[in-house]
């Protein structure tokens, strides 16, 4: 009887214990829930042909929402993503983030290209709506105290580093510039930043031939470049597109060096361009077999959710998130104050490194060259931030 006394009690402490462990539980998402959302934006391009970085990066920040709610978002606070498809228009792209201002969220991240950031850029500032940009590197939106913050390093550390590689470590003097002028707001500042350098140098860059994604007839285009018998080439263009133009140039037989900005890294390149973007050197905001302790475990995580390995838009998309959370900590999930909390940023664990911001929303972090070998991003160099 005595034992049996005893085990009705253990099991009455056993279930009192549940039910205490159930009610605190409940009571703590209850609370959760009954606070407002914090309203998050993301404008990017998310249906068209060329939308596969708009939805890797949409896909990137979901994943960030999804693991912040799990632990119990801003201070208690859920945060809800509210999605706006730009289509790649800058009147759509000025549109949908008049809508996102208008539903009251606390800040938008995007655009994917440069092009659409640019046609917001003004609009957004105006209005006072910080904006953390995944993607976007024109060196038009550096150094300048607004309401614009980036988890990319901007074009004028990119061109410079991959200037400095072709002539130092290829030893390259003499190069071609193609581009696409359909987002000239990168293209063209990239291949200027970088002529500058190149030729800073001591090589030669004068050469540039242009054209506009949709529209430029690439057969015809390839004979046009084959025709200046260059001796390499930097293609700035979509990951579509130059795969497309390196296949004509296969097939015109020009094999010369070519390089391209970071805007070409996705899974698209590979997959459109097969053996003819084979030895294609970028340089790169991105290091797909990063030995960062936050890489792999973000990399399984993704993959669980979506099915497919992360681009650089995922990755950065992701970043951009955790960092405007990091900020929104220091703020209480208040605009009031947001630009100074993520300008204060230092040292901040992303999944390909270490964020640290400026007084200018600009990030210092590493980037890298990397090579296309037999269907793989391939790491060559690593460059560190500049002082």
């Amino acid at each position: 009887m005595e034992n049996f006394a005893r085990k009705a009690r253990y099991a009455r402490h056993k279930l009192f214990y549940a039910v205490v462990y159930q009610v605190f539980f409940l009571s703590l998402l209850m609370g959760c829930k009954s606070k407002p959302p914090i309203l998050v934006g993301f404008s990017g391009e998310l249906t068209n042909s060329r939308s596969g970085g708009g939805v890797f990066c949409r896909n990137g920040i979901e994943l960030a929402v999804e693991e912040l709610n799990r632990n119990n978002g801003i201070h208690g606070r859920l945060i809800q993503l509210v999605t706006k498809d730009d289509q790649n228009r800058p009147e759509i792209a000025r549109q949908v983030d008049a809508e996102l201002a208008a539903q009251g969220v606390v800040a938008i991240i995007g655009h994917v290209t440069s092009a659409q950031t640019a046609a917001t850029f003004a609009q957004n500032n105006q209005a006072r709506m910080v904006v953390v940009n995944p993607v976007s590197a024109s060196a038009e939106f550096s150094q300048q105290q607004d309401y614009f913050f980036r988890v990319v390093p901007g074009n004028d550390l990119l061109s410079r580093a991959l200037a400095r590689y072709i002539i130092q470590q290829r030893h390259i003097r003499t190069i071609t510039g193609i581009y696409d002028i359909g987002n000239r707001t990168f293209s063209e500042t990239f291949w200027k930043l970088f002529q500058q350098e190149f030729e800073r140098l001591g090589g030669s860059a004068r050469k540039e031939l242009i054209f506009v994604a949709g529209r430029t007839d690439f057969q015809q285009f390839a004979t046009q470049i084959q025709t200046t018998a260059p001796d390499a080439l930097l293609v700035m263009a979509s990951p579509v597109d130059t795969a497309f133009l390196l296949q004509y140039l296969a097939k015109q037989g020009v094999r010369v060096p070519t390089f391209s900005s970071t805007w070409a890294q996705t899974e698209q390149l590979i997959e459109k361009g097969g053996n003819a973007v084979e030895g294609l050197e970028m340089v790169s905001v991105y290091h797909p077999s990063n030995p960062y302790p936050a890489f792999q475990p973000f990399i399984k995580r993704f993959m669980e959710r979506f099915k497919r390995e992360p681009t650089f838009h995922a990755a950065y998309g992701y970043e951009a998130m955790l960092v405007l959370a990091e900020a929104l900590k220091h703020t209480q999930g208040q605009t009031s104050g947001l630009p100074d909390a993520l300008s204060s940023i230092r040292n901040f664990p992303g999944v390909q490194g270490l964020i640290s911001m400026n007084a200018y929303g600009d990030v210092s972090r590493d980037v890298y060259i990397v090579r296309v070998s037999n269907g793989q991003f391939e790491i060559v160099a690593t460059i560190p931030p500049e002082n």
